[in-house]
């Protein structure tokens, strides 16, 4: 009896164990896939905080300052006028039988128009002329002298030359002559026509008056000491913006002319500095000088093309700040609610030429993670941009093996989302600052910077240890106005 009470107590007790065994394996395997999911963490390979190089300088640009010299007509025709004599031309024959007289004198202005590359340059002359006449046959003399008066137009075309050794030289050739009066000589019965005789005079003259004229307008004009002055004080860079600490430096390689040409009582030659311009942001950067200015590159025409970098920069500090205010502590959950990550801090760096998102994560997996993307200027809502934003690829291996729903899905087009960043504002601002210098800059006494801004073109994003810089290019017009050149005409 004893007996079989013990076994059946011990039955009894052995299945109260087995159950209670089942049970504490069943929770502790329970517990333990809990604290296996709890517990998965990654740690990725950290990128490298590495900077191309030092943000200091856009790439440099070539530019061309166009510099205008006007000439007034009005007042080459003063010059010549002043110095060509009354009196032009003046001539005696006297032959056997008969004499000839002349006098050649300047009736009224000379008048110099404009048509192209050819100036043309009118003569307005009074010519007076005696002419006599001398018979003797069978004894009988006859003597008479009469003298007319009558007028015409002498026609010269010149034109303006400039060398490579800045020489501006002058070459006028004679373009016939119009009577405004023919000239008619009665002496008694008899009507002497004396065009035919002094179209000859008149031929043998006009190449004389053609040289005088053109020692006359031949201008006198010293442009290379202008130009040097503007050549050596554009080099020295000066502040284009307080607000933005920016520079602008040119470097001049060579200078351009063009032939002069006008219309009418207005000539121009333009001549053009070309080189490259530098924006610095910082201290003002140092000065290389050339000084000597190198001889002309005559062109048919200088185009007036000019370009300054603008920038437009958003620090880290900001960056970081504006995407914790979006994604700090920011649940991302997965498969209808079963995975779920929390991030618990955020921070950015340059690696290269892409910035560094690294993300500190909590929930279903633990760690930091680590997303690249390259920088971008997007004129089209100038904005700040990230492309190829994606896990970097340490990252993305070690998600594809402990959460591959983290590594494909929503997280990484929400950082996309985020890392956009309005600079439109600051471009624009800077934009108008620079121009608004530039309007009318004095880079010494008597020469002025003119600039005017017309597009901008998006460039390149430098990524500093600071700050993420974007750079454009302000494209526009530009020309050096030298007071002394304005309107300038000297005659030899």
């Amino acid at each position: 009896m004893i007996n079989a009470t013990f076994f059946i107590a011990f039955d009894l007790s052995s299945k109260y164990l087995m159950k209670h065994f089942r049970q504490k394996i069943f929770f502790l395997i329970v517990l333990s896939m809990f604290l296996l999911k709890a517990c998965k963490t990654i740690e990725p390979q950290k990128p490298e905080e590495t900077y191309l190089s030092r943000y200091e300088n856009f790439s440099r640009q070539l530019s061309i300052v166009n510099i205008p010299v006007e000439l007034d007509l009005n007042e080459v025709e003063k010059e010549i006028n002043v110095r060509v004599n009354n009196l032009l031309y003046e001539d005696e024959t006297v032959n056997e039988g008969n004499n000839f007289k002349i006098k050649v004198w300047k009736k009224d202005n000379i008048n110099v128009n404009a048509a192209g590359e050819q100036f043309n340059v009118t003569v307005p002359l009074k010519i007076w002329a005696e002419a006599g006449i001398n018979l003797s046959n069978f004894g009988f003399n006859f003597a008479q002298t009469r003298d007319t008066e009558f007028e015409l137009d002498l026609n010269f075309v010149s034109n303006f030359n400039v060398d490579e050794n800045w020489q501006i030289t002058s070459v006028t050739s004679s373009n016939g002559f119009d009577w405004i009066k023919k000239p008619v000589l009665k002496i008694g019965p008899v009507n002497i026509p004396l065009s035919s005789f002094l179209d000859e005079i008149i031929d043998r003259q006009q190449e004389e008056i053609a040289a005088q004229i053109n020692k006359e307008i031949q201008p006198n004009l010293d442009i290379k000491k202008y130009i040097q002055e503007a050549w050596l004080q554009m080099q020295t860079p000066f502040k284009i913006s307080d607000e933005f600490n920016a520079w602008l430096k040119i470097s001049p390689a060579d200078v351009l002319i063009t032939p002069i040409a006008g219309e009418g009582k207005h000539a121009r030659m333009s001549l053009g500095i070309r080189g490259f311009t530098e924006t610095f942001i910082g201290k003002k950067p140092a000065t290389t000088l050339v000084k000597e200015i190198p001889m002309l590159t005559i062109v048919d025409s200088i185009p007036d093309n000019f370009i300054i970098g603008l920038s437009s920069e958003i620090s880290h500090q900001n960056i970081n700040s504006l995407l914790k205010d979006h994604l700090l502590n920011k649940k991302f959950q997965f498969n209808d609610g079963k995975q779920e990550v929390v991030v618990k801090d955020l921070d950015v760096y340059g690696h290269n030429q892409n910035l560094v998102l690294e993300a500190r994560l909590e929930g279903d997996i633990k760690g930091k993670i680590y997303l690249t993307g390259q920088p971008y200027y997007d004129d089209l809502d100038q904005s700040l941009k990230f492309k190829n934003l994606d896990f970097d690829l340490d990252t993305k291996n070690k998600l594809v093996k402990t959460a591959s729903w983290l590594a494909h899905g929503k997280f990484v087009e929400t950082m996309r989302q985020n890392l956009k960043f309005p600079l439109g504002d600051q471009i624009d601002q800077a934009s108008k600052t620079i121009e608004k210098t530039l309007n009318g800059f004095q880079l010494t006494k008597g020469v002025y910077l003119k600039g005017v801004l017309q597009e901008l073109a998006p460039s390149e994003v430098f990524i500093t240890p600071d700050a993420v810089i974007a750079t454009v290019f302000a494209k526009g017009k530009s020309s050096i106005r030298i007071e002394e050149l304005e309107n300038l005409y000297q005659v030899k």
